[in-house]
């Protein structure tokens, strides 16, 4: 009996690090404002990028959350999304999380000039 849960210890153990191995965040995430519109480009490098995506994007202003998309798919190698956001004005500050339905997320900062 113990060494059917030792197996099965293993296994499971072997097949959730496994997930996490081919799992991994965005590589970068590039922040852009014109027109207090904010462009958000995600890269996300995946083979399949149906099954292997950015599932959310957050946008804080000034620490506040202020958006949060859940999105289903990726298109491509970038996940990219724009938000009108009609207060911005002069030294407010964006920071964007976008998230992994695998593993993991990454973070970009912006402030308005």
């Amino acid at each position: 009996m113990k060494n059917k849960s030792n197996f099965l210890i293993k296994l499971v153990s072997t097949i959730i690090l496994s997930s996490v191995v081919f799992a991994h965040p965005p590589s970068k995430v590039n922040l852009s404002v014109s027109s207090n519109v904010l462009a958000v480009i995600a890269d996300h490098e995946v083979k399949q990028p149906k099954k292997h995506f950015i599932y959310e994007i957050t946008v804080k202003l000034n620490r506040k959350d202020i958006i949060s998309q859940t999105l289903s798919e990726q298109i491509g190698h970038t996940q990219s999304v724009s938000y009108t956001i009609p207060s911005l004005k002069k030294g407010d500050q964006l920071t964007v999380q976008a998230s992994c339905n695998k593993f993991g997320s990454k973070k970009a900062t912006l402030v308005i000039k």
